[in-house]
């Protein structure tokens, strides 16, 4: 079999039906899925899948857990070569799934702890410096950015920041 991998990002996945189309668009496999059930899709995935270990990524998982749920029981009793890899700032995300489920896919956490100051400073200056014209966003800016995020230690946010700054600053000139 092949190592299959999709990257999900709940925020962009309202419901169970939407999350297996994203999963189907991402591996490239040529189903329609407008009109079926999700048990349709679900089977006709299934029977794709049986033949390839699948590793799939659920950015924000915690966004829509009603929509991931299903897939998390269900993906690894009837394929038995699927893996998870949950991305979650809500470290009580497993506590919310039924028991079953958990038992399906055999969870692990892996909790990492917020970023530093220091750490978002670095990821800042290195999306600057690919994303911006050179020098146009001085070592003190980054520096701003990442003492402002660093409440939360939120890359994601920092990056956000740094995208609206960018934006003004074009607006400006």
């Amino acid at each position: 079999g092949s190592l299959r991998s999709v990257y999900v990002p709940m925020k962009e996945v309202d419901t169970t039906h939407a999350l297996l189309s994203r999963v189907i668009e991402s591996l490239e496999l040529g189903f329609e899925t407008r009109g079926r059930s999700v048990s349709e899709i679900e089977d006709w995935l299934f029977t794709r899948l049986k033949e390839s270990f699948l590793v799939m990524v659920v950015d924000e998982a915690d966004r829509n857990l009603n929509a991931l749920t299903p897939v998390l029981h269900r993906f690894p009793r009837e394929t038995g070569h699927a893996s998870f890899l949950l991305i979650s700032r809500n470290p009580r995300l497993l506590d919310a799934l039924p028991s079953d489920t958990k038992d399906a896919f055999r969870p692990h956490r892996l909790m990492f702890p917020p970023y530093t100051d220091e750490e978002l400073s670095t990821i800042i200056t290195q999306r600057a410096k690919i994303a911006l014209t050179n020098g146009s966003c001085p070592s003190e800016v980054c520096w701003r950015i990442a003492d402002e995020a660093k409440l939360d230690g939120s890359a994601r946010f920092a990056i956000d920041l740094l995208k609206n700054a960018a934006y003004i600053a074009t607006q400006e000139n």
